[in-house]
């Protein structure tokens, strides 16, 4: 009965190992970015485009690579965060952090890019996920 138990866990496990995300590192990876940001090298351009072009949207779980929520054109804040930290590698080659903090209306994602959290209203920040880290924080969230 245990083996046929260990067996069963592993099986699971196996089949379950197909449909979990990848950490390969790629949740940054753009195809292209805003023409208008190519050039810049401030990190409240990106933010504001990220707000002016991305539609919010509200929703407690899932993580989508920086590419899905360009594509999309839409996104949770974590989306928005990761999406501001790609476009900021992308076109500076400048490593972001992801923030994961209080904000006046909750728990919240944010980036830090350009050396600066360009969120407001955040109340503690609970946890920073530098650049590198990000891909095994999305797995391990997900």
């Amino acid at each position: 009965m245990r083996n046929f138990l260990i067996l069963l866990v592993m099986a699971i496990f196996i089949i379950g190992c197909d449909s979990m995300p990848s950490i390969d590192g790629d949740w940054h990876k753009l195809d292209d970015s805003p023409n208008n940001l190519n050039n810049s090298n401030n990190g409240l351009d990106i933010v504001s485009w990220v707000i002016d072009n991305i539609e919010y949207e509200c929703y407690a779980n899932g993580f989508n690579t920086a590419r899905e929520t360009y594509k999309k054109r839409s996104g949770n804040c974590a989306n928005m965060a990761l999406l501001e930290i790609a476009l900021w590698y992308k076109i500076t080659g400048k490593k972001g952090s992801l923030i994961y903090c209080l904000h006046k209306n909750g728990l919240h994602y944010c980036a830090k890019i350009d050396g600066k959290i360009w969120e407001t209203n955040i109340e503690e920040i609970y946890d920073v996920i530098e650049f590198d880290n990000i891909a095994e924080f999305i797995y391990y969230r997900q």
